[in-house]
């Protein structure tokens, strides 16, 4: 039992070094995603898929409110970036050159669930 609590812990915890030390960077039209740990690693992403840019103000699991951008493309969410994960979230936002929206309420739980599911669209009207 104390084995498969300590590999559990531990995979928790590099999930989280991945999530919390990850690297995003805008170039051109590309997005850049590093891996921590994996330099080499790197994701592309190309802006011009999509279609808008909203800022959007979300709860987290403590309750309290963070900042995120997210890319739309035909209405529906396909890509998500918060504030807590994200020091350069403003710069991010700059770079994104994109029709730019704001969502003014904070976005409920279940109403952000039914969102990157893909349950409820987004208007970019």
């Amino acid at each position: 039992i104390a084995l498969l609590f300590l590999s559990v812990m531990f995979g928790w915890l590099a999930v989280l070094s991945f999530k919390l030390y990850s690297r995003k960077v805008i170039e051109g039209n590309e997005l850049k995603y590093y891996m921590p740990y994996i330099q080499f690693l790197v994701f592309y992403k190309d802006i011009d898929d999509y279609d808008a840019k909203y800022y959007v103000r979300t709860f987290n699991r403590y309750g309290a409110i963070i900042y995120g951008i997210w890319l739309i493309k035909n209405g529906k969410l396909r890509y998500e970036m918060y504030g807590n994960t994200f020091r350069n979230l403003h710069e991010l936002g700059s770079a994104i050159k994109l029709p730019r929206y704001v969502i003014k309420k904070p976005v409920l739980p279940f109403t952000l669930a039914a969102y990157q599911i893909g349950l409820k669209r987004v208007k970019t009207e």
